[in-house]
């Protein structure tokens, strides 16, 4: 199944039929498709999974907006609203996992855990030559 969130193009896709929801962000200049290697060793019987495009990034790449940690944000919790979603899981690669640590702080309640890998802290970091 894949899917766009109206009002905006925000691609995404879905993963097997299972009632533990995940929603998966990928890291920065990548895009969905960078879970490609993982995908085929995911139980779609016990989860679903949606892969999303970050706004800039993929088939995302033309959908106008600000480009920030919050909108991205923003948009993963505008995939699950689509999906019908109440509660979910979040996977966060790189920046997605600082986009992640967004979402619960934005909506507590319906995010229920967050695996980070190489996560950005979401007070960021400073990029060589930037101090």
């Amino acid at each position: 199944m894949t899917g766009h969130v109206a009002g905006h193009v925000i691609p995404y896709e879905v993963q097997g039929n299972g009632p533990e929801r995940v929603l998966a962000l990928h890291h920065w200049l990548g895009d969905r498709s960078s879970f490609g290697p993982l995908r085929q060793h995911l139980d779609g019987g016990a989860f679903s999974y949606a892969f999303v495009d970050c706004r800039g990034y993929g088939e995302a790449m033309d959908t106008p907006g600000t480009y920030t940690m919050e909108e991205i944000a923003a948009d993963a919790l505008a995939v699950a609203d689509d999906l019908g979603w109440d509660a979910f899981l979040v996977i966060g690669h790189f920046m997605g996992g600082k986009a992640a640590q967004l979402m619960l702080l934005d909506a507590p309640s319906r995010v229920r855990s967050i695996v980070g890998i190489s996560p950005v802290p979401a007070s960021g970091f400073l990029l060589e030559g930037e101090m």
